[in-house]
């Protein structure tokens, strides 16, 4: 399969301006021979919502009816909206697959790890998820999301592992990391998202599709540098600082074996922690 990983920037609080930014890229991505498109972390709202989130959040059914009529069959589209429940709102993200009419809600992941150190301060205007699964694309694939701070987070990849099937094929990670310390013309904390990205590919056997955002909100800058690993844990980068489609193509029945041959929690492994949580 190809894979698409969208660098974009948004309008903040600007549903319906960045809904047109992702139907034109998405397209793109279509046109490059991608059948799954991936936009960054609040791709559909902007990061700094803080306390006008109330008035734009929209269930995960509304988010997926966004692209109806979208032109874009047969193709699943990763977005990152702030999702409304009766009870609260959630940093999410979307899978939906895209029809020749109707979209189809394939799963929604709430972000698990609300940071709310130094410039951030999530856990204010959202509740914090409390569920990881897998979710099944057309074709066969498998995929889980981490959304941004999730990717930090040994456990959640550990708990992805000891899944019924395994590990699943693609990890989507969708970030708006804003840049920090920079070396040289480059952010340093674009080092550690593609130290991670490769470990995860490469210990994990999964495909890691990292999506950041580019653009100013405020003071935070976002630098882009998206990466993405294919099947053989190969890395490619996107550049700095401006919009772009960066494809990789993924063999589904590579990750499988590779994963049979090596799986990372082993049935030792398995015994040990159920053994620590009992």
């Amino acid at each position: 399969m190809r894979a698409a990983v969208i660098q974009s920037d948004c309008f903040l609080g600007d549903i319906t301006r960045n809904l047109s930014t992702h139907l034109r890229l998405a397209k793109e991505a279509v046109k490059g021979g991608a059948t799954l498109a991936v936009f960054p972390e609040l791709s559909l709202s902007g990061y700094l919502l803080e306390d006008r989130v109330k008035d734009i959040a929209l269930t995960a059914r509304a988010a997926a009816a966004l692209f109806d009529d979208a032109g874009l069959p047969d193709t699943v589209v990763g977005v990152g909206f702030p999702e409304k429940t009766r009870g609260a709102i959630y940093n999410s993200y979307a899978l939906i697959r895209c029809g020749a009419k109707k979209a189809e809600l394939l799963g929604v992941q709430r972000k698990i790890n609300l940071p709310t150190y130094g410039m951030f301060d999530e856990a204010r205007h959202f509740r914090a998820g409390s569920s990881l699964c897998a979710y099944e694309l057309p074709g066969g694939a498998t995929a889980a999301i981490l959304i941004c701070e999730d990717m930090w987070h040994p456990a959640l990849s550990v708990s992805l592992a000891q899944l019924p099937d395994g590990m699943p094929h693609l990890l989507i990670v969708p970030a708006a990391s804003p840049s920090r310390g920079y070396r040289g013309k480059r952010p340093a904390n674009l080092e550690g998202w593609e130290h991670n990205a490769e470990y995860l590919a490469r210990v994990y056997g999964a495909s890691t599709l990292n999506a950041q955002r580019v653009g100013v909100e405020d003071s935070l800058i976002f630098a882009g540098g998206s990466v993405a690993t294919d099947h053989d844990g190969v890395m490619k980068r996107a550049d700095l600082f401006k919009e772009e489609i960066l494809f990789v193509d993924i063999d589904i029945e590579a990750l499988s074996r590779t994963r049979a041959k090596a799986p990372v929690v082993s049935a030792h492994d398995r015994e040990l922690l159920r053994s620590l949580f009992a």
